[in-house]
């Protein structure tokens, strides 16, 4: 059983390496907002320079956390993977 869960949260600023080809990849600095779809796709959505960033979830190889979000009250999550 794990002692710690870890997970993506909004509000929390990432390093994120993506693919961008098979032998190529990006990296960009944003904050987190949030899951959406593109096609039959899950993506994450980021806030990079004031634009809204949408990178499919299996192309990400490496997310680093780089300042966490300030701490709220825990809301009932929802399984929806829509942003928005």
């Amino acid at each position: 059983m794990m002692e710690q869960e870890y997970r993506v949260t909004v509000g929390s600023r990432y390093s994120v390496v993506h693919r961008i080809t098979a032998t190529q990849a990006e990296t960009f600095e944003g904050v987190y907002r949030g899951m959406s779809v593109i096609g039959s796709d899950t993506a994450l959505v980021f806030d990079v320079d004031g634009r809204k960033r949408m990178v499919v979830a299996s192309l990400i190889s490496v997310m680093d956390e780089l300042e966490a979000a300030p701490e709220e009250p825990e809301k009932k999550e929802t399984s929806s993977a829509y942003y928005g």
